[in-house]
C-alpha cells in the first residue's frame, strides 16, 4: 500500500491540473494579502486630519444624543426578541460609542483581518481539493490509465485505498501550508501596518480551531469528489453533480423553510462557525397566521450531515469501482 501511495504522490505532483491550480491559489492569497494590505494600509496627513474631523464631530453628536441611540437600541432589540430571534446586539455605552479606529484616527486592530478568515480557507480550500481530486480520479479513466493501474496491482481495493490515502495526504498538507501561509501573512502586514495586536490568546486558539475545522471540510469534499469520480469517470460530471447538489440544495431549502436543517449553507456555517439559528414557518392551511419558531443547527449536526455526504460519496464510488467494467 505504501509503495502504491508514494508512486500516486509523485504522480499527484507532476500534473498539469495539480501545478495549475496551486498556482492559481497562491495567485489568489496574493491578491488577497494585497488588498488587506491596502486596506489597512496607515492613512495620509491629509487623510487623518480629515478623519480625525469627522471622530470629533462624531464624538460631539454621541456626547449629546447617546442616551437617544441607546433607547433606540434597546426598542431594535425589542422588536426581534419578539420575533425570536436570539443575536441582539449589546446597548452599552461602551459598545455604542464611536470609536477612534473606526475614522482612522487610530490604527485598527489586527482582527480586522482575521474577520471571516476561515470562511474564506473553508470555500478556497474546498473548491482546491474538490478540483484535484475530481481531475485525478476522472483523468485516470479518460486516459486509460486506470487499466494500467490494474494489469500492475489487480486488487481493485487496494488501488481505491491507494489513491484515496494520497489525496487526503495531500490535501492535509495543502490545507496545513494554505493556514500558516495566511496566518504569516497577516502578522507581517499588522507588523508592516503599524496595527494594534488585539488578539488574546483565547482568540488565536480559536481562529486556528476554525481554520482546522475548514480544513477537515475541504479534505472531505475533496475525497467525496474522488469518490464520485470513480462512479461518473469523468471530472465535468464530478463537478456538475456538485454544483447541482448546491444549487438544488439553495432552491428547496429557501422555499420550504423547514428543511433548512439540510441546506449546505447552514451546514456549513454550522459547522465552521458554531451554532447556526434560523426561522422556520409554521403557517395555518388557511394562510391566516404564520408563527416563526427559531430552531439552532449545532456544530455536531452540521458535521455528521457533512461528513455522511461525503462518506457516502467514497462508498458509492468503491462499490463503482469494485463492481464495473474499467474498459
Amino acid at each position: 500500500m505504501l509503495r502504491l501511495v508514494r508512486a500516486e504522490l509523485r504522480r499527484l505532483a507532476h500534473r498539469r491540473t495539480t501545478i495549475w491550480t496551486l498556482a492559481a491559489l497562491l495567485l489568489a492569497l496574493s491578491a488577497l494579502g494585497y488588498g488587506a494590505w491596502k486596506s489597512s494600509a496607515p492613512p495620509t496627513p491629509a487623510q487623518q486630519a480629515a478623519a480625525r474631523q469627522g471622530w470629533e464631530e462624531a464624538r460631539k453628536d454621541w456626547e449629546l444624543n447617546k442616551h437617544i441611540q441607546i433607547q433606540e437600541c434597546e426598542r431594535s432589540n425589542a422588536e426581534l426578541r419578539s420575533q425570536g430571534v436570539d443575536s441582539l446586539m449589546e446597548c452599552t455605552e461602551e459598545n455604542l460609542a464611536p470609536k477612534a479606529h473606526y475614522y482612522g484616527v487610530q490604527a485598527g486592530p489586527v482582527s480586522q483581518l482575521t474577520t471571516g478568515l476561515h470562511f474564506a480557507a473553508a470555500l478556497g480550500l474546498t473548491a482546491v481539493c474538490v478540483v484535484i481530486g475530481a481531475s485525478f480520479i476522472g483523468a485516470e479513466f479518460s486516459t486509460g490509465n486506470m487499466a494500467g493501474w490494474l494489469l500492475q496491482e489487480p486488487r481493485r481495493s487496494r488501488v481505491f485505498w491507494a489513491k484515496l490515502l494520497t489525496l487526503a495526504a495531500a490535501s492535509v498538507g495543502l490545507c496545513v501550508v494554505t493556514c500558516a501561509i495566511a496566518l504569516a501573512g497577516i502578522g507581517a502586514i499588522g507588523q508592516v501596518n503599524g496595527l494594534a495586536w488585539d488578539l488574546t490568546s483565547t482568540d488565536q486558539v480559536r481562529l486556528i480551531g476554525r481554520l482546522a475545522l475548514a480544513s477537515l471540510m475541504a479534505i472531505a469534499a475533496g475525497l467525496a469528489a474522488a469518490g464520485l469520480a470513480f462512479l461518473t469517470r469523468h471530472t465535468a460530471a464530478v463537478l456538475g453533480v456538485m454544483a447541482a447538489l448546491g444549487v438544488g440544495s439553495a432552491i428547496l431549502t429557501g422555499s420550504q423553510s423547514r428543511l433548512q436543517r439540510f441546506s449546505l449553507v447552514n451546514n456549513v456555517e454550522a459547522w465552521v462557525d458554531g451554532p447556526k439559528s434560523y426561522l422556520v414557518a409554521i403557517c395555518r392551511r388557511d394562510g391566516t397566521a404564520c408563527e416563526y419558531p427559531q430552531r439552532v443547527l449545532e456544530r455536531g449536526d452540521a458535521g455528521l450531515f457533512l461528513f455522511g455526504l461525503a462518506a457516502l460519496a467514497v462508498a458509492l464510488g468503491w462499490w463503482s469501482f469494485r463492481r464495473r467494467d474499467v474498459a
